[in-house]
C-alpha cells in the first residue's frame, strides 16, 4: 500500500511538473493567452483524471476473504438510497406540473371539473385511495377541491423528499470521508500489521 502511494505521489507530481515549467516558460515569452488556456485546461483535466484514480484507489481495496469493506457497503446503500429517492422526487414534480398545466389549459369552470373527476378516476386505477381524498377535502366539495387537496399533498411529499435528499448527500459526504481516512491510516499501518 505504501508504494501505491508513492507511485500516486509521484503522479501527482508528474502532472503538475508540466504546470510549473509552463508557468516559468510563460514569464519568459510573449503571453499567448489561447496556448495557457489550452495548457491549464488539459493540466486540469490530467489532474482531474488523477483524483478519480486516487479516489477509486482508496475505495478498490479488495478486502481479505470472508470480510467486507464496511465504509464501500455504506456508500453503495447510500448512493442506491439517494438514486430512488431522486427518482422519486423526479416523478412527483412531473405529476404536479402535469396535473397543473392540465387544469390550466381548461378555461370554463365546466371543463374543468369534468377534466378533474377523469384524474380522480385515472388515479383511483393508480391505486390512490380517492374516497379517502375526498373525505379529506370535506363533504360536497367539487373534484378541483379533491385534486388541490391531492396536489397540496404531493407538494408536502416533494418537500419531505428534498429534505432526505439533502440527508442522504451529508450521510455520503460523511462516509465518504470516514473511508478515506480509515483508508489512510490502513496506507500508513503497513502490509506487517494487518495480518495480525
Amino acid at each position: 500500500m505504501a508504494t501505491r502511494l508513492s507511485r500516486l505521489t509521484t503522479c501527482l507530481v508528474a502532472a503538475l511538473f508540466p504546470m510549473i515549467i509552463a508557468t516559468r516558460s510563460v514569464a519568459q515569452q510573449p503571453i499567448a493567452r489561447d496556448a495557457i488556456d489550452k495548457r491549464l485546461k488539459a493540466v486540469e483535466e490530467k489532474l482531474d483524471r488523477l483524483m478519480q484514480l486516487v479516489e477509486g484507489n482508496l475505495f478498490a481495496q479488495v478486502p481479505p476473504p470472508g470480510k467486507t469493506n464496511i465504509y464501500v457497503e455504506r456508500l453503495k446503500a447510500i448512493i442506491a438510497k439517494r438514486a430512488e429517492t431522486r427518482a422519486n422526487q423526479s416523478q412527483l414534480e412531473l405529476q404536479v406540473s402535469f396535473i397543473n398545466d392540465t387544469l390550466s389549459a381548461a378555461k370554463d369552470p365546466d371543463a374543468k371539473e369534468k377534466m378533474a373527476k377523469a384524474m380522480l378516476v385515472a388515479l383511483q386505477r393508480r391505486d390512490v385511495d380517492v374516497a379517502a381524498l375526498q373525505r379529506a377535502a370535506g363533504e360536497n366539495k367539487s373534484a378541483i377541491d379533491v385534486i388541490a387537496l391531492f396536489v397540496s399533498s404531493m407538494q408536502k411529499q416533494k418537500e419531505t423528499t428534498a429534505q432526505l435528499l439533502k440527508e442522504l448527500d451529508e450521510m455520503f459526504d460523511q462516509q465518504q470521508k470516514q473511508a478515506r481516512e480509515a483508508s489512510i491510516v490502513e496506507a500508513t499501518r503497513g502490509p506487517d500489521s494487518r495480518k495480525k
